[in-house]
């Protein structure tokens, strides 16, 4: 009797056994660290949101003076900026309500924003892709608000797969961005549609937002100025002195109702977006949270 076959097949069994074995052990290696990476970036949005809510408590800080060390030479590295926040995004709710014929300077405002973002990264040399993606975008906010009084622009369905997919990419946007030179910005943290008035904070806008309005020269002497606390308000005149920017005066005077040059308050409830992200696993999340002002 020959026994090779036997022996092959018990061979053949334990190495499938061996592999599914081995496999169940990576998936189980996954799961423990993705579950770590999330525990981990929640963990951070808590710390987040208590240095928010601390930061809003009545009072005037009290600083300790600590014994000054030599300080350690590190590598420097380039200080992030926070994500553009809810207050500071283009609302298109103006379109969706009354079209592009009532609101000129809002649609082309908003056609130069998915220009200067996305253009080189993802429309690439195809030119109007940004006018047949905002009239979709708008066409879709018309399609699906109702009473409802904001409408989250990530569920807008816009009935075409090619300009759906293209959608898609400007919304997640890429983990790293330096603005018209590598990667591009996500959509969801420069547009809204929202029934209140509600135009753009300049004090709270990030750089890029800045962008579309002043141009990439002026947006971070311009960001740099406004985060010192100083002013309370400004108005373009004083921009125009403050970045020596003479091209700013040409702009049609209709485009800057669009923006708050005053230092916001927010009402009565203030909403922040807190963004974690975990570096081993490269889990990241977004969480938004209410705070009562000052």
């Amino acid at each position: 009797m020959n026994i090779l076959p036997f022996v092959f097949a018990v061979l053949l069994i334990l190495s499938y056994g061996g592999a599914a074995s081995f496999q169940s052990r990576i998936a189980s290696r996954r799961n423990q660290k993705a579950h770590l990476g999330l525990r981990k970036t929640e963990l951070s949005f808590l710390r987040q949101s208590e240095q928010e809510h601390y930061n809003e408590l009545p009072g005037t800080p009290v600083k300790i003076q600590k014994e000054k060390k030599a300080p350690i030479a590190r590598e420097s590295k380039p200080k992030e900026s926070q994500i553009n926040p809810l207050c500071a995004r283009i609302n298109l709710f103006p379109l969706v309500d009354q079209g592009r014929d009532e609101h000129p300077n809002l649609y082309e405002t908003a056609a130069k924003l998915l220009r200067t973002f996305y253009q080189s990264t993802v429309f690439g040399n195809e030119k109007g892709v940004e006018y047949r993606l905002l009239d979709a975008i708008v066409a879709a906010g018309k399609r699906t608000l109702r009473e409802e009084n904001s409408l989250p622009i990530e569920t807008l369905d816009l009935k075409n797969p090619d300009l759906q997919s293209i959608y898609y990419t400007m919304l997640k946007g890429t983990k790293k961005c330096i603005l018209g030179k590598k990667g591009h910005p996500p959509l969801i943290d420069y547009l809204r549609i929202e029934r209140k008035a509600t135009p753009v904070c300049l004090f709270d806008s990030h750089p890029y937002m800045l962008t579309v309005f002043f141009g990439a020269k002026t947006a971070p002497i311009l960001h740099q100025t406004l985060q010192d606390g100083q002013k309370q308000t400004i108005d373009i005149d004083t921009i125009i002195q403050l970045t020596n920017d003479p091209q700013l005066a040409s702009v049609d005077p209709e485009v800057w109702k669009l923006i708050n040059f005053n230092r916001p308050t927010h009402g009565s409830v203030s909403r922040r977006t807190l963004l974690a992200e975990d570096a081993e696993t490269g889990i990241s999340l977004r969480k938004e949270i209410q705070l009562k002002p000052k």
